[in-house]
C-alpha cells in the first residue's frame, strides 16, 4: 500500500500507449478513481467520474454496466464532498447510474 503516485503514473502510461482506448480508458478511469479515493482527492474523483469529459472516457468501455458502476462511484465522491446537505441530487445521479442495472436484473 501507499504507492499511489507510482500507480497513477502507470495508469496514465497505459492509456497513452494503447490502441484499445475504449476498453483501456474505462479500466484506467476506474483505477484512477481508486487512487484518488485512497488519497482523499475528492474533487479530482468527481472530475474523473462525474463530469462530461470524464464520462466520455468510460461510457463506451464495453464492459457490462461498467459505466453505471463508475458513475455510482463518482456519486459517492460527490457525497463525500457535499455531505448530507446535497444528498437528494447526489442520490438522483446514483439512481440514474444504476437504473439500467436494476431494469436488466428485474429489481
Amino acid at each position: 500500500g501507499g504507492r499511489f503516485a507510482a500507480a497513477e503514473g502507470l495508469i496514465q502510461s497505459s492509456v497513452s500507449h494503447t490502441i484499445d482506448l475504449e476498453g483501456c480508458a474505462g479500466v484506467a478511469s476506474w483505477a484512477l478513481g481508486q487512487v484518488m479515493d485512497a488519497e482523499g482527492r475528492t474533487a479530482e474523483g468527481i472530475t474523473t467520474l462525474n463530469t462530461y469529459d470524464g464520462v466520455q472516457k468510460f461510457q463506451s468501455a464495453g464492459l457490462l454496466f461498467f459505466e453505471s458502476r463508475l458513475s455510482g462511484y463518482g456519486a459517492r465522491f460527490a457525497l463525500d464532498r457535499e455531505g448530507a446537505g446535497d444528498a437528494r441530487s447526489i442520490l438522483r445521479v446514483y439512481d440514474s447510474a444504476f437504473e439500467r442495472v436494476f431494469e436488466y436484473s428485474g429489481y
